[in-house]
């Protein structure tokens, strides 16, 4: 937990709304987090119990988001599927640390410029 004033903020919270993530979405990133390999969409979808457009829809916005890799795989019959896979814990920290710093700069940007 951080406190700041009147408020307290659990670090969850924080990731995910730097990210602007639902809760689904942090799940999954988590769930990557603690398996550091290629996956499809299928095999999460399975293994979180989730809807298979659902978790296609969040790792795509992961993928957006630049903090998983996604690799191609051609399929015999034609087609292709996307495996994913988490970037690492340095470069979603970085990501974040850059939303904070400018969340910070805005704030104190605000502060100098607000009258009484």
């Amino acid at each position: 937990m951080i406190n700041f004033a009147c408020k307290k903020f659990d670090m969850n919270e924080v990731f995910r709304c730097s990210l602007n993530l639902t809760k689904t979405e942090y799940a999954l990133l988590l769930f990557l987090i603690k398996n550091p390999k290629y996956m499809s969409s299928r095999t999460i979808a399975e293994t979180l119990n989730l809807d298979l457009t659902t978790a296609q829809r969040a790792m795509k916005k992961l993928f957006l988001l630049n903090v998983v890799d996604r690799m191609q795989e051609n399929l015999e019959n034609g087609g292709y599927i996307f495996r994913y896979k988490i970037k690492g814990n340095e470069v979603i920290q970085k990501k974040i640390e850059e939303i904070i710093d400018n969340w910070t700069k805005n704030i104190k940007r605000e502060l100098y410029n607000w009258k009484s």
